[in-house]
């Protein structure tokens, strides 16, 4: 994909990728002993962390998976609750929710760094006294890593595939969303942009 390309996708999400800082500073702030210290709505967050153990690093690479999806459907659950395109505030209102649906989606997917943290962390716990610990989560928190870890690695590997990944999961969010909400709703918005 051209830098160009890839320009305009970025800044289309970027209040997507804004959600997706908040969420990961949003558990930090949430934790005992962590601290922010420095937040970037652009890019990353940073931390200092005493005791960190592999929960909270898992809790806070994950934290944008969880917080942009729920977004993500609260924001279809208000569009299916207003009276779509009746004046100029209710379009302009469904077209933001939709927007903000969308782009909440999009981003909601770890980065690498998000994706490896909680299996740095295990590593690192192996030789400590948190071993049966370890031993115990492990498993787990592998197999939940796994998936995140697989589309964050594609994902650097190729923009181009990055960007298929996120629709997909966009799509999924959003189908998911609206027959979870109720697919009258959806049949409804397909026939009035058909009519259109």
């Amino acid at each position: 994909m051209s830098a160009r390309l890839n320009n305009i996708i970025y800044y289309s999400t970027l209040p997507g990728i804004f959600l997706h800082e908040l969420a990961h500073a949003f558990v930090i702030w949430v934790l005992p002993n962590t601290n922010i210290t420095k937040l970037n709505l652009k890019s990353h967050v940073e931390y200092k962390s005493y005791n960190m153990t592999a929960t909270r690093t898992f809790f806070i690479g994950y934290a944008p998976l969880f917080f942009n999806t729920i977004i993500s459907l609260i924001s279809i659950y208000v569009l299916t609750q207003i009276n779509l395109f009746e004046n100029i505030t209710s379009v302009l209102l469904s077209v933001g929710l939709i927007y903000l649906s969308l782009v909440t989606a999009f981003t909601a997917l770890p980065s690498v760094s998000d994706a490896l943290a909680p299996l740095k962390s295990l590593y690192t716990q192996l030789f400590t006294l948190r071993f049966p610990i370890v031993i115990l989560i492990g498993p787990l928190f592998i197999t939940l890593s796994i998936p995140g870890l697989i589309i964050s690695y594609i994902s650097q590997k190729s923009v181009f595939m990055q960007f298929i990944l996120c629709f997909i999961y966009t799509l999924f969010v959003f189908v998911i969303g609206f027959d979870v909400i109720g697919m009258n709703e959806l049949e409804f918005l397909i026939s009035y942009v058909k009519n259109i």
